[in-house]
């Protein structure tokens, strides 16, 4: 999965070609790739992760994404239906 990002609107975009699912995990992963990249060391890391926090008894989160600075996720336009359901897991 290849992600786009646009450093001026602060906006995370899944291709069209990437479907319209993108995983949580792997939103981490394109994230911290492009912020290791040392065309963008001068940029300020604009996600925190973290997880297996307790949620009481024996269960435990999977991972959370917290995006800051204003950062959005957005999905590329897509062909087809005025409307189409894409969605953000794990």
């Amino acid at each position: 999965m290849v992600l786009l990002f646009d450093r001026k609107l602060k906006q995370v975009t899944v291709p069209e070609v990437d479907g319209t699912n993108v995983s949580i995990q792997n939103l981490y992963n394109g994230i911290r790739t492009y912020e290791s990249l040392s065309a963008n060391m001068d940029l300020r890391f604009f996600a925190n992760g973290s997880g297996k926090q307790s949620l009481g008894g024996a269960n435990l989160v999977g991972i959370t994404l917290e995006l800051l600075d204003t950062w959005l996720v957005g999905f590329g336009a897509r062909g087809g239906a005025a409307t189409i359901a894409c969605l953000v897991s794990g």
